[in-house]
């Protein structure tokens, strides 16, 4: 038979081994979250303002101000991807006249946020709201969608795919590179039968799965055969049309 102390003991065992666990698990996804694609120098560049687009840092995102005032577009940063890595194709969106709102998720993880574009457009107002989102990034930007459907006229996602059924009044955007190797194409092709009816598709030859942003090369991914400069200049054109077609 096991005295009381014996029992004490045994408990706290088991509390120092749970006590240990934890420790160990918050110490495994500090170094998990501490790893991550910084922003490059185009980046940096693209933070400060110029004569064509106004970049003002805010609480819960940072804006691109540029010449237009009815259409904006929320975007959601890819995982484990500094935010500010998207800054020149935000500013290259906001120049084309649709200003852009980048969000900065917690731990760098859109999906931990993916109501924070109900934040955005809570404090600007705009007659037309566009979301966008690369790779996780998406996903975040089309449960959003499919959830507040009469807040969003429009969709782009870029590399990647929507999780849920969007709705049909919803128009949707999707842009890959045809060298992306970190998309899962298959996944891609059967969650076809998600999009909206009025949906458009671009494919930039010679683009990958980094060259949205500036972060450098992404693990696993397929070798560019264009400049990300012109991957991202393709885009906010792809991006800008979409969006202004909608007036």
């Amino acid at each position: 038979m096991i005295g009381s102390e014996g029992m004490v003991d045994t408990g706290r065992r088991r509390l120092w081994a749970a006590l240990a666990c934890l420790v160990i698990f918050l110490m495994s996804a500090t170094a998990y979250f501490d790893v991550y694609y910084k922003a490059g120098d185009a980046a940096r560049a693209a933070m400060v303002s110029d004569d064509s687009v106004r970049v003002s840092r805010e609480k819960d995102f940072i804006a691109f101000d540029g010449p237009g005032d009815t259409s904006a577009l929320v975007f959601y940063p890819g995982a484990k991807v500094e935010p500010t890595a998207y800054a020149p194709l935000l500013k290259a969106v906001a120049a084309l006249g649709v200003d852009g709102f980048l969000i900065e998720p917690p731990l760098r993880i859109a999906l931990m946020d993916a109501e924070a574009a109900g934040r955005v457009m809570a404090a600007r107002d705009y007659p037309r709201w566009f979301l966008a989102g690369h790779s996780l990034g998406g996903v975040a930007a089309a449960a959003y969608a499919a959830k507040h459907p009469d807040q969003v006229e429009g969709l782009i996602l870029l590399s990647s795919y929507p999780t849920s059924a969007l709705p049909e009044n919803l128009r949707l955007l999707s842009i890959y590179g045809n060298n992306d190797e970190v998309l899962n194409r298959s996944n891609y092709e059967k969650q076809r039968a998600l999009w909206p009816d009025n949906s458009l598709e671009r494919v930039i030859d010679g683009a990958n799965h980094a060259g949205f942003g500036d972060y450098g090369p992404q693990r696993g991914d397929g070798a560019a055969e264009i400049t990300a400069e012109q991957q991202r200049t393709a885009t906010a054109e792809y991006i800008a049309a979409f969006c202004i077609d909608a007036a």
